[in-house]
């Protein structure tokens, strides 16, 4: 465990563009405290440390190679995983609190908190990037501990009209005086083809499957997935679940939508994610998605209970697993769904 100012740790981790790629930007723009504190943070890596990542092939490919390099590498590295780790610990120790961070400023006190610490999307201005009120600027609970990780689903809420409806999880820390919080823009296209909805209409048991991770979800031990008919439609379940050793850090993002094959529509659909001890995710590791149970500590990212075309579903789902090659696929291309042997 690295050394962590807290004038360090609350410099990066109200940010949006975060430390990866940011640091050596940091060492000159950053306030004096700042400065001090990264020094002291590059000081303290131990040269073995620094030795073994000037052997990796990637940092070679990317990086000068010296010293200090190395050592800009690691510590942007371990900002990102602490920062995310220290905003997991949070999310489970306020799971009680009806108004966490940072639902305790000024400016939004007069905004309502449903149970699951989710807000009206209606509520807010947005102007591409950030959810604006009374001076501030707010940004979507991250889905990964990449600060843009929510950049696409929070757009793809607006993009599908979902605004007047949704409501979503405010992030604890990417938040701002809207004059001062940085709009991050980014590219990248989000769509949604419509899957073989008439055989999922016509399900008479439950139809499931697992995927290993990707080159992109390389943090994930695997995604599981299933379809399951109810009296009130088919449920659909969706899991990205961390291996043991990223779940500190990184948490499962959890999707959950019911499909009403009358209407083809979808009557209810919410993102989680769900924050795992080592204890709990070696357990979910055992079981399949359809399985899981009520593991771990759930808190919501956005919820919608009003219906939707299914084709929305679709899109919001693909932005909501970001990254997630095997979810893309899945929702972009006719697959065969194989029956996992996973319990």
């Amino acid at each position: 465990m690295l050394p962590l100012p807290i004038e360090v740790f609350a410099y990066f981790a109200g940010n949006p563009e975060g430390p990866m790629w940011n640091l050596s930007r940091a060492m000159d723009a950053a306030p004096k405290a700042v400065i001090s504190g990264l020094e002291s943070l590059l000081s303290a890596i131990p040269k073995s440390e620094v030795i073994t990542i000037q052997d990796d092939a990637l940092f070679q490919h990317l990086s000068a190679g010296d010293d200090r390099a190395a050592r800009i590498w690691i510590a942007e590295r371990y900002l990102s995983m602490e920062i995310s780790h220290q905003k997991l610990t949070l999310i489970r120790s306020t799971i009680q609190n009806p108004r966490p961070a940072p639902y305790d400023l000024p400016a939004i006190g007069d905004v309502p908190v449903d149970a699951d610490h989710l807000v009206p999307l209606s509520a807010f201005k947005y102007d591409g990037s950030r959810l604006l009120r009374n001076g501030h600027a707010f940004s979507l609970l991250t889905t990964t501990m990449a600060p843009n990780s929510s950049h696409w689903l929070l757009g793809a809420l607006y993009s599908q009209k979902l605004d007047a409806t949704a409501s979503v999880r405010l992030d604890p820390y990417l938040f701002g005086l809207e004059d001062q919080f940085p709009a991050m823009f980014y590219k990248m296209w989000m769509y949604g083809k419509p899957l073989n909805w008439e055989r999922l209409g016509r399900l008479r048991q439950a139809e499931h499957g697992r995927w290993i991770p990707g080159s992109l979800s390389h943090k994930s031990e695997f995604t599981d997935f299933c379809w399951v008919p109810r009296p009130d439609g088919v449920h659909f379940l969706g899991e990205e679940v961390p291996n043991v050793e990223s779940s500190v850090y990184e948490p499962s993002r959890y999707l959950h939508a019911i499909y009403d094959p009358g209407s083809e529509n979808i009557g209810h659909f919410d993102g989680a994610l769900r924050c795992f001890t080592t204890e709990e995710i070696g357990h979910r590791h055992r079981v399949h998605v359809r399985n899981g149970g009520k593991l771990g500590v759930r808190e919501k990212v956005f919820r919608t209970d009003e219906p939707i075309h299914r084709d929305t579903f679709s899109t919001v789902a693909q932005a909501f697993f970001v990254w997630n090659e095997d979810v893309s696929r899945y929702f972009t291309q006719e697959l065969v769904l194989a029956n996992s042997p996973v319990s």
